[in-house]
């Protein structure tokens, strides 16, 4: 099996590294950054990722451009978003297009395991047929308030049958 590709995009330089060095101290892959969206797309021209950690706010080609090129050109590449200041309309903008949108730094710590999680779930898929399907999935249906109720009660230490 070849080794996973992660490529993580930010113009800032040590968000970068500090999120270079997360991933490469919780996941064997090999871990390309860069530095705009431009050079992102070049890479991915090259080479195909598994998947992509792009920051929301940058100069030039924004966070949510790029992944809307990602999401059309490279629709088997996992979106990952994150932002460190995105006012809720950036977040609902990238919602669209990212499969998940986390907070800088906090969510930095969990970025790894939730990786692996994701390319976990990727080793379970057909290589083909339910992988493109997935991957064409834009949006999922929000949780029922009843399952939520369910979930709920089922997660305390005596819940009630009724």
């Amino acid at each position: 099996m070849n080794q996973e590709r992660i490529l993580i995009v930010d113009d800032e330089p040590g968000v970068l590294i500090t999120v270079e060095r997360v991933i490469k101290l919780s996941l064997d892959c090999e871990t390309v950054i860069a530095g705009s969206g431009k050079e992102a797309l070049d890479l991915l021209e090259k080479q195909p990722f598994d998947v992509i950690v792009c920051d929301i706010m940058m100069p030039g080609m924004n966070g949510i451009d790029l992944l809307n090129v990602v999401q059309e050109l490279y629709s088997k590449t996992v979106r990952l978003a994150f932002s460190g200041w995105a006012t809720e309309e950036v977040a609902f903008r990238a919602a669209s297009t990212a499969h998940q949108f986390l907070k800088k730094p906090a969510d930095i710590a969990m970025l790894g395991r939730k990786i692996q999680r994701v390319l976990n779930l990727r080793r379970l898929l057909p290589k083909e047929g339910l992988e493109r399907v997935v991957a064409c999935v834009k949006t999922l249906p929000a949780l029922p308030a009843v399952c939520r109720e369910l979930e709920k009660e089922l997660g305390k230490e005596n819940p009630s049958v009724e």
